[in-house]
């Protein structure tokens, strides 16, 4: 029963971690919406955090601060900002403002702008403190090179092989791997994908079956791994290893002379050497070093070790970038992507694929728990992605979106009136339906998912057992 309590104690941690993480990114962007509407001189009637019903309500200097049912969104009432029917959304204004003067347009963009403005400065934040916490080891992002490629897999069937660069999938350039993960994914319902590689400064072509992903529903490149850098995290005293001079936190590069593509590989080598000398060329910060050492023989394990430890496992699609602009840029590209393949798609399928893999409100509190159960670097990599999700989104030209309310302004100062009411109302409500619509189908289809994907997981773990 104790075991059980905990576990449950746990989840509630967790999830309430992963609300916390989403209203954080709801908070900042209404608070830019809110600073630059009083900054301006504009009215403030409501500043809040959720939608629905209140569950807390204070009111101070005319303006009221709620905190509500609903932590999928948020938003500041500002009525010399809001074109005509918002009210549906927002609740109606607590006080008559037919004598408030009216915002010129330029104000009216900047208080629009100043939300996605919001979001872009905490992920900036998100990514150097990301930088800070893992350091800039993990460069596997960058690139495109292949560290192991599983001998039972069809990559190794179509000729991949461990240190091959990958160029491009189904035509397109991939010169990260989140990249390459997401073309991989798009390259549409045939299950095939045309891959360019490089070898040894020669390119070559080869067409590779993809292999379903059972629970994302979509063809994926399976069996390929990126080339890790492999970090010492323990070196074991009284092996050799340490008495060479290796440390944690150092980077293995070389061993013999050969590249070090992954773990597998560097164990692999040391038990060929047997107990013959080798190096171990390392990077550690900017200076590099190559280490001498004979194995030594383990009694107990039956085989030579150098008496080393290391990691090389990556936090996640987002967390390894080695730069903070790096991680942004990756997060721009897969929203990028995302509105290229539903507008314009490259591949047949892509519109398919991406219709139905989009999450709604579910799947992002999903991923924010999932992120907190994992630890800061992922946690804050998943929040810094979602922030510019959410400002490059506000900002498309949608009435009751930020870039409505920028498309309007911009039309006022174009043909020097105002947009007509009406025609304001029915633009924004008919938006409002639609959007209120796609997100209650995301709901539904999100728990219908997860039912599936632990359903699914049973199923495989039982296969298991």
């Amino acid at each position: 029963m104790t075991e059980v309590l905990l576990g449950f104690g746990s989840k509630v941690m967790f999830w309430g971690g992963g609300l916390l993480l989403l209203g954080l990114a709801v908070f900042v962007h209404e608070l830019g919406h809110f600073l630059a509407a009083r900054w301006l001189g504009l009215k403030v009637e409501v500043f809040s955090i959720g939608l629905g019903p209140a569950v807390w309500k204070y009111k101070r200097k005319g303006i009221t601060y709620k905190l509500c049912w609903i932590p999928f969104g948020g938003y500041v009432m500002v009525p010399q900002l809001d074109p005509a029917g918002m009210e549906c959304l927002q609740g109606t204004a607590e006080e008559p403002n037919a004598s408030l003067p009216d915002a010129s347009p330029w104000k009216r963009m900047v208080v629009s702008v100043a939300g996605p403005l919001g979001n872009l400065v905490l992920a900036v934040v998100l990514a150097y403190l990301v930088f800070w916490v893992q350091g800039a080891v993990n460069v596997a992002a960058l690139d495109t090179r292949v560290g192991k490629v599983l001998e039972t897999s069809e990559a190794w069937k179509a000729g991949l092989r461990n240190g091959d660069r990958i160029l491009t999938v189904n035509g397109g350039k991939v010169d990260d791997w989140v990249k390459l993960v997401t073309e991989s994914a798009l390259a549409g319902s045939g299950g095939a994908a045309t891959i360019q590689f490089e070898r040894d400064g020669q390119t070559h072509e080869v067409e590779m079956p993809l292999q379903k992903d059972a629970f994302h529903d979509v063809y994926m490149l399976t069996g390929v791994e990126p080339k890790l850098p492999v970090v010492v995290s323990e070196v074991s005293a009284g092996f050799p290893a340490v008495q060479a001079g290796i440390r944690p936190g150092d980077v293995l590069r070389t061993v013999d002379g050969q590249v070090i593509w992954n773990w597998d590989f560097f164990v692999s080598v040391i038990q060929k050497k047997g107990e013959a000398p080798l190096t171990i060329g390392i990077t550690r910060g900017t200076e590099e070093h190559v280490f001498e050492m004979t194995p030594q023989y383990d009694d107990a394990l039956g085989r030579v070790l150098v008496g080393i430890t290391c990691s090389s496992d990556l936090l996640g699609p987002g967390s390894m970038f080695s730069t903070p602009w790096a991680q942004i840029k990756g997060d721009v590209f897969m929203i990028k992507r995302f509105l290229q393949g539903m507008i314009a798609p490259k591949n047949k399928g892509e519109r398919a694929v991406l219709a139905k893999n989009t999450g709604g409100p579910l799947l992002i509190l999903d991923m924010f728990q999932q992120a907190v159960q994992s630890g800061f670097a992922v946690a804050a990599s998943v929040l810094r992605m979602i922030c510019v999700n959410l400002a490059i989104l506000n900002l498309l030209p949608i009435p009751v979106l930020d870039g409505g309310h920028i498309l309007f302004a911009l039309y006022e100062t174009v043909t020097r009136r105002k947009p007509h009411p009406r025609v304001v109302a029915v633009l924004v409500n008919v938006c409002a339906v639609l959007l209120i619509g796609l997100m209650l189908f995301l709901v539904g289809r999100d728990a219908v998912n997860k039912v599936k994907k632990v359903r699914l997981q049973r199923e495989m773990e039982q296969q298991a057992k």
